[in-house]
């Protein structure tokens, strides 16, 4: 082969292997995009799904651990009542019976007058000063009040209620602070799966 006919094939080589790496470089720009978002997508999931799994458990705990001590205490109200008749102080044993309840976990206790107006404030107020979780959170895991109003009487008059509530404000706060300590870890796990991703494809 003459040296115009070496060159001339010589060009059209390198014509050709440009072309083929122009036409591999776009397929790989959005080939590592796609990898990219479907990593993120995978791990944003991931992420939703464990989160959603934890909440609910949590919501299934709070309400277990609610209905448990509202049932202790109800029964407690109603086995340790002052009796109608006799001498004794039934409101002051009332009083000191609403106190004792009130300082329960995962249970209120109030008495209310005879217009279901509060008497006192809650007796033990200021030791449930844990801190509050998002009201978000509070709003997914808050599972249905209950509340038994026992009447207070001397016979022949009815002095006021009893009323005992469920209150799962002190468990809430420790789901969150929990809940809240997984948090990071999820997006931590979420961000190593994209960096991963992303250092393979590269």
């Amino acid at each position: 082969m003459t040296a115009p006919a070496e060159g001339l094939g010589y060009a059209a080589h390198t014509r050709a292997d440009a072309g083929s790496a122009a036409g591999w470089l776009p397929r790989r720009l959005p080939m590592r995009r796609l990898a990219l978002a479907l990593a993120c997508t995978v791990s944003m999931a991931l992420c939703l799904v464990v989160a959603a799994v934890l909440i609910l458990n949590a919501g299934n705990a709070v309400r277990e651990e609610t209905e448990s001590s509202f049932r202790i205490a109800s029964d407690t109200v109603r086995q340790r009542m002052p009796p109608s008749f006799g001498g004794r102080d039934t409101m002051g044993d009332a009083i000191r019976l609403t106190e004792e309840i009130d300082g329960l976990r995962h249970v209120s206790a109030q008495i209310l007058d005879s217009n279901g107006q509060p008497l006192q404030l809650r007796a033990h107020g200021h030791e449930r000063a844990e801190p509050a979780a998002p009201r978000w959170f509070s709003a997914l895991i808050t599972p249905e009040p209950l509340q038994e109003l026992v009447p207070i009487t001397h016979y022949p008059n009815v002095l006021g209620m009893l009323r005992v509530a469920s209150d799962p404000t002190d468990e809430i706060a420790e789901v969150w602070e929990d809940f809240s300590t997984i948090l990071p870890v999820l997006f931590l796990t979420g961000l190593a799966m994209v960096l991963l991703t992303l250092g393979l494809i590269s």
